[in-house]
C-alpha cells in the first residue's frame, strides 16, 4: 500500500479525535481556575450543595469555557462534560 487507509469510518473517528482535543483546551480552563482560586472552588461548590444549577453553569461558564457544557453533581463530587458534535470530555472531581 502506498498511502493511508480511509474509509469514512476513519474520518469520523479522526474528527471526533480532533474535536477532543479541542476540548480539552477548555477543559483546562475551568480545571485551573477551580484549582487555583479556593474562592472560586467553594463558590461552585456551595451553589451545588443549594441546587443552583444556574449559578454553578454561570461560575463555570466565568472561567473561560466556550464550549456547550452539562453539568452534574451529587453529594461526592461534580460532573463536567463539555459538548461537540463527534464527542465530549467529562471530568468528574470529588469535593
Amino acid at each position: 500500500m502506498s498511502g493511508p487507509l480511509r474509509s469514512p469510518y476513519t474520518d469520523v473517528f479522526g474528527l471526533s479525535a480532533r474535536e477532543c482535543l479541542s476540548l480539552y483546551a477548555d477543559l483546562q480552563k475551568v480545571l485551573a481556575a477551580i484549582s487555583s482560586s479556593p474562592r472560586y472552588a467553594f463558590q461552585i461548590r456551595k451553589n451545588a450543595e443549594l441546587s443552583n444549577t444556574k449559578e454553578v453553569r454561570r461560575l463555570i461558564r466565568q472561567s473561560g469555557l466556550v464550549s456547550p457544557f452539562d453539568v452534574a453533581y451529587t453529594p461526592d463530587g461534580i460532573n463536567i462534560t463539555i459538548l461537540k458534535d463527534h464527542g465530549h470530555l467529562t471530568a468528574s472531581l470529588r469535593w
